[in-house]
């Protein structure tokens, strides 16, 4: 997958950060620290803002669990998004996008937006209990190696709750828009 750039020239950078985040899902274990309530645009203005104090731009790898991957650039110094991580877990293409739907609607959590984020995390969803499963094992590799390969089966009572929580949220959201 080739590195897109994406301009956000005239957007909001918290309108940006908003609706990427609201797009995304949780893999993993991000699936203990998430939560399906959409971020607002003064939310993710605060956050940019606390993180552009340290630099000219706001990295962010996971936020409340969700992968995101992305930098968003302080507005005095660029107008473009590099979308190859983002692009990467949420699928080809999916920034231009969300930004083109930010463009379109101007919502930062359009109907769209939730779409992909609940059949996103769903996904998601299934993959994490899949990898409870998986126990952590440790293996001579030679005389004198070992290899320790990480499992989460030990975390699976803490993974599923979360997991069950995720679900029930989801169902509430579809009946909520329904």
């Amino acid at each position: 997958m080739a590195e897109e750039i994406v301009d956000i020239t005239g957007l909001d950078r918290g309108a940006v950060l908003a609706a990427l985040y609201n797009n995304t899902h949780a893999p993993g274990l991000g699936v203990l620290h998430y939560s399906v309530a959409g971020m607002s645009v003064e939310e993710a203005t605060e956050l940019l803002e606390e993180r552009w104090d340290v630099g000219i731009e706001a990295y962010f790898d996971y936020l409340h669990g969700r992968v995101m991957k992305i930098a968003i650039p302080h507005k005095r110094i660029r107008s473009i998004l590099k979308t190859w991580g983002y692009d990467r877990d949420n699928g080809e293409g999916a920034v231009a996008k969300i930004i083109a739907d930010l463009r379109a609607t101007g919502e930062v959590n359009s109907a769209e937006t939730q779409t992909a984020h609940r059949k996103n995390q769903a996904s998601a969803n299934e993959d994490t209990l899949e990898a409870t499963k998986i126990p952590t094992v440790s293996e001579q590799a030679g005389t004198h190696t070992r290899v320790l390969k990480l499992g989460i089966d030990e975390l699976a009572p803490q993974v599923r709750a979360a997991l069950v929580k995720a679900e029930e949220a989801l169902i509430k959201a579809d009946e909520d828009n329904n």
